[in-house]
């Protein structure tokens, strides 16, 4: 109990800003704690001809309910039977899902996913990235010797950053690509300041799961 007193104390503007940066991303989406499903399947009406409504009349949206939707389900259903998904034969006459980036069958969140259905699932790719992000880039700042104040709007500038949250909607594993660039950047000074190999192995790990 002392340790994590301690721990707390020493790193009390650290888990400030997580604490508000995780707060802030449940609000955000906050209509899925109420039975809300944060899919745009209502593009499968409004994309058809005689009913489009949506100005400037440019196809976004599609990717989330046609292909990755379907892709994580059949990712979670193989991999929850304890298969790893080489090959899935229901998009065309066969699609090589392992080889296919998009699908990031390795990515190493994806554990949660065999604790989980697959549309709590995609809420928790959907919510943490945002978060995350924002931390990871706190955590960078902060290193650079940024203020607290800097640096906590710095984290909150890139973790729900336009880019992030309008990609998120057309492809959910997107930001997820990207949020571990401030840690990557992070480990890369500390390994050249501090020249430890932990310091080099986190960095490899980081890197490695931003592309898994």
């Amino acid at each position: 109990m002392k340790i994590i007193k301690k721990f707390a104390a020493k790193h009390k503007d650290y888990l400030i800003a997580f604490l508000f940066y995780f707060v802030f991303a449940l609000i955000i989406f906050w209509p899925v704690f109420l039975g809300k499903v944060n899919l745009n399947g209502h593009l499968l009406v409004t994309f058809y001809t005689i009913y489009n409504q949506i100005l400037p009349f440019k196809d976004t949206g599609w990717d989330q309910i046609r292909f990755f939707f379907p892709f994580l389900g059949f990712s979670l259903e193989q991999l929850k039977a304890g298969h790893i998904p080489f090959w899935d034969p229901y998009i065309f006459s066969g699609h090589a899902h392992l080889a296919d980036f998009q699908t990031a069958i390795f990515y190493p969140l994806n554990i949660f996913g065999l604790f989980l259905t697959q549309i709590a699932f995609w809420h928790f790719l959907r919510i943490i990235p945002y978060f995350m992000g924002a931390f990871f880039a706190y955590t960078y700042l902060k290193n650079l010797k940024l203020k607290t104040l800097a640096a906590f709007f710095g984290g909150l500038t890139f973790g729900f950053s336009p880019l992030l949250l309008t990609w998120g909607e057309e492809i959910i594993i997107l930001p997820h690509g990207i949020i571990w660039l401030p840690l990557i950047l992070f480990f890369v000074d500390k390994y050249l300041d501090k020249g430890k190999m932990r310091y080099l192995g986190f960095l490899t790990l980081t890197f490695a799961a931003s592309l898994f």
